[in-house]
């Protein structure tokens, strides 16, 4: 019996065996019919011996049609002929059979083949009911063949099982294949800020492009996807941002995003995804390239302190917001803050490679930048180094809401350290009339002192001109640098100035006179207006050329400025520049319609300056009751000038002028002007008399 029972068993045996053989014969395998599906949708799908198609990704995303489905395919041709695309397209349908139009995103339209041994990546897309999931929706590729039935051969289908998902995990990263090229994205930073009535979400996305070309992607948007499937979209923190993104080879690029929302809309498990808008208009469709799950925290909140130990191997460092400046600058105001960095060590260290934010109600960042002052490398023992950050704020912010955030920098990655608190904003230093302000601070060794102020006289405006002289107290020679600023009156009205002066090497212990100036309204009230005044910088340093333009300034001080002096009858000591000029004797009379004029004089120079741009008077006659000039000589003073009338030089000089007049007045007055830029400031006035005998110079004489 038990011989019986074998034999039925190895009969039934051999029998099943015979039926899966010839299976086999009639159906091929799963790799050879190119299907992928559940655990295997990642997997290439081989549509010949040696060339495959592969699913990157597939996703879902709301639309206003219902819901965008996009699927990203590679196909790798292994052989050695190229591989012609277009016998290749894609097919969607639903698991009941309905079918679905798709499309090519724009940048792939023109791929038509896959060279030997390489691959190409293609993006298609569709519009589908917003009722349908992936776990709907099956996906074939499809190859055109006109020797089987219906000319379409099946070479690869994907189906999405429940649990697919193309999503990102929190921290990590996604390789996306854009125009042929991998690009890695990752989120960095995902904070957000609770506010009474509203949530502000702050992220920044950072990219690298993996290829050797740079890569434009046009058309990139943001969105915020909620756990209820609303959309809402991101915008760049630069309002001037563009829609069209450029990624350089190897360089880590970020954007920074942000969005504020209602506190009713719920934030915990909310996505990032990264789209190409694809059309124009309202015909438009967002298709997805990435999608990141988003873990939102509120921004780091460290102790209160403005000092932080920073300890990288060796050594040792105490960094510390020292002080914070902030003042006008054009339409806004200019926060700048100073960071010392202290080597505790007892031998030197190297400057730490760390970096720094200022932050409003520390969760917005400011587009903050380094001054670049310094090209130190290394700190001594015991010593210091200090770099400036600045950044632009409204003018009426409150810099009590200020943080600044320091970051070390290791590789790519910004690992915040501490949030630093800052004092209240400097007080900057008051210059009395005839003191000087000292700079010792990054190369700069000067002292500044106001001499003096005179008004120009304009035909619709004035200018008001500063007189200052800039001391070079290092031991070499250097040219001063530029300086700017603003001259503040009484009522507290803000004029930006501008700056005269020379481009000379100025000695050791020499000086130059600058003369800064404010055109102002001829009505506008000078009196007690005093001066804002620091080392102008832009972003390659303190500012060397008087011709380059500023983008701020920094350790200001606050000059207060002289009473201008009045008019004076006084011919010994007219002050022009480094020049001192005493006239000795001047006497002026008419002949027919010749006027004649006899000037000695007698002119002194200071040596001690060697850069100065005022050096020009101007000696008139006129009818003040008429308003007429009647003699106008333009006097240049210890110039080498070959076109100047007259030039008198440092020493003493007899001047014999004789101009043809057609004006001729009994009531006249000699007038000295100091000329500046073509205008006119009185120092000296005089009524006379025509008379070749007398001397108008004299102080005796009325």
């Amino acid at each position: 019996m038990h011989s019986f029972l074998r034999t039925k068993i190895n009969n039934k045996f051999y029998l099943l065996l015979a039926i899966v053989l010839v299976l086999s014969l009639v159906m091929p395998i799963a790799t050879q019919t190119g299907y992928a599906a559940g655990t295997d949708i990642s997997k290439p799908v081989y549509i010949n011996s040696s060339s495959y198609v592969k699913l990157e990704s597939a996703d879902l995303i709301p639309s206003s049609k219902g819901s965008t489905a996009s699927f990203t395919v590679t196909f790798y041709n292994g052989g050695s002929a190229a591989m012609n695309l277009q016998d290749y397209w894609a097919r969607l349908s639903s698991w009941s059979g309905n079918k679905y139009t798709l499309s090519l995103i724009e940048s792939d339209k023109a791929k038509k083949s896959v060279a030997p041994k390489s691959s190409v990546t293609l993006t298609f897309y569709s519009e589908v009911p917003n009722n349908v999931t992936l776990a709907n929706l099956v996906l074939k590729i499809i190859k055109f063949d006109f020797s089987v039935s219906g000319y379409e051969k099946n070479v690869a289908k994907f189906m999405f099982p429940a649990s697919y998902t193309n999503d990102v995990k929190i921290g990590g990263y996604k390789a996306v294949k854009l125009n042929n090229t991998v690009i890695n994205m990752r989120i960095n930073k995902s904070t957000i800020s609770s506010g009474s009535a509203n949530n502000v979400i702050n992220l920044e996305l950072a990219m690298r492009n993996t290829g050797k070309f740079s890569v434009t992607i046009p058309n990139f948007k943001f969105f915020m996807q909620s756990t209820s499937g609303a959309l809402y979209e991101l915008k760049q923190s630069s309002s001037a941002a563009p829609t069209e993104i450029s990624l350089r080879p190897a360089i880590l690029e970020t954007v920074k995003l942000s969005v504020e929302l209602p506190n009713t809309i719920k934030t915990t498990g909310m996505k990032l995804i990264v789209v190409q808008s694809v059309g124009e208009g309202a015909a438009s469709i967002n298709v997805p390239a990435a999608k990141f799950n988003v873990g939102l925290k509120a921004p780091t909140v460290n102790v209160a302190t403005n000092k932080y130990e920073y300890i990288t191997g060796d050594y040792v460092y105490d960094i510390s917001i020292d002080s914070l400046q902030k003042y006008p600058w054009q339409t806004n105001d200019n926060l700048i803050g100073k960071l010392t960095i202290t080597n505790k060590g007892t031998k030197a260290a190297p400057l730490p490679k760390i970096n720094g934010a200022f932050y409003l109600d520390d969760s917005a960042e400011l587009d903050t930048k380094v001054l670049p002052l310094t090209t130190q490398v290394s700190i001594p023992a015991k010593g210091s180094a200090v770099i400036y950050y600045y950044g632009a704020v409204s003018s009426s912010f409150n810099v009590n809401n200020i943080k600044f955030k320091l970051y070390e920098l290791d590789g790519e990655k910004k690992n915040e350290l501490a949030s630093l608190t800052t004092k209240a904003a400097t007080t900057p230093k008051s210059i009395a009339i005839g003191s000087n302000y000292s700079i010792e601070d990054n190369g700069e060794k000067v002292a500044a002192a106001v001499t003096d102020v005179r008004t120009f006289e304009g035909e619709f405006s004035k200018v008001f001109a500063i007189y200052m002289d800039i001391t070079n107290n290092q031991t070499r020679a250097k040219a001063t640098s530029k300086w700017t600023g603003y001259v503040q009156t009484a009522n507290g009205s803000l004029f930006e100035t501008k700056l005269i002066k020379t481009t000379n090497p100025v000695n050791p212990n020499r000086k130059e006179q600058v003369i800064v100036t404010v055109d102002v309204p001829k009505d506008m009230d000078m009196t007690g207006a005093t001066l804002l005044f620091g080392l102008a910088f832009n972003d390659k340093g303190i500012i060397q050329n008087n011709d380059d333009q500023a983008q701020g300034y920094f350790n200001p001080a606050k000059f207060s400025l002289p009473i201008e002096k009045q008019v004076t009858k006084d011919f010994s000591n007219i002050k022009v520049g480094p020049f001192a000029v005493n006239i000795k004797s001047l006497s002026t009379w008419v002949t027919n319609t010749t006027l004649n004029m006899n000037i000695v004089t007698e002119v002194q120079r200071n040596y001690s300056y060697d850069g100065f741009s005022s050096r020009k008077l101007i000696v008139t006659i006129e009818d003040e009751s008429t308003n007429t000039t009647i003699m106008s000589a333009p006097i240049e003073l210890d110039s080498n000038s070959t076109t100047a009338k007259y030039i008198w030089k440092t020493g003493n000089n007899f001047t014999e002028i004789n101009e043809e007049i057609k004006n001729y007045s009994t009531a006249i007055s000699v007038n000295i002007y100091e000329e500046l830029n073509g205008l006119k400031k009185k120092l000296v006035s005089k009524k006379i008399q025509w008379s070749g005998f007398t001397n108008w110079a004299d102080p005796n004489v009325n």
